[in-house]
């Protein structure tokens, strides 16, 4: 295993996890812009890991990976907040961030654009929106399985392109 480069703008980095559950809520005005990135109980809706590379397959594996109260399952979205959106989220963590301060992250290169607009210093700030297809009222049942495997799809189309 090789050492991490610590100087390196790519070196492992802290991610703070801001999960947004779309179960059981209203329908949403926009996919994914006015969302909070900090709930109101500051207890729930976070997570945090490390992203050692800026990899796609990384970061993913890093979300799927969380031990939270509830299993992310159904990923849509990834969001990354600019060092612009991060600053701005330190001062006031309830506010909402404009599109021009987000990276949605499909690939390896938004990942490492990701990297390179934040500082080394702080945490990587990232959203993670759930689909709206996880609601069910059954447990186990076929029609979760179904559910699970639009998912799955979906996700697979979001990150192929």
């Amino acid at each position: 295993m090789a050492l991490a480069d610590w100087e390196s703008p790519f070196s492992p980095r802290a991610v703070r996890i801001h999960i947004v559950r779309r179960s059981g809520a209203p329908a949403a005005t926009h996919p994914f812009l006015g969302h909070p990135w900090c709930e109101r109980d500051s207890d729930s809706g976070i997570a945090w890991g490390v992203l050692g590379t800026p990899r796609i397959t990384h970061l993913l594996r890093v979300v799927r990976g969380q031990d939270v109260e509830e299993e992310i399952r159904c990923l849509r979205y990834l969001i990354g907040a600019t060092g612009e959106g991060a600053a701005r989220l330190r001062q006031d963590p309830e506010d909402h961030l404009p599109l021009r301060q987000l990276i949605f992250l499909n690939r390896d290169d938004d990942i490492r654009v990701w990297f390179l607009t934040n500082s080394r210093q702080d945490p990587l700030d990232l959203m993670v929106i759930e689909c709206n297809m996880c609601t069910c009222s059954g447990n186990g049942t076929q029609e979760r399985a179904v559910q699970d495997l639009l998912c799955l799809v979906d996700l697979y189309l979001v990150y192929l392109i």
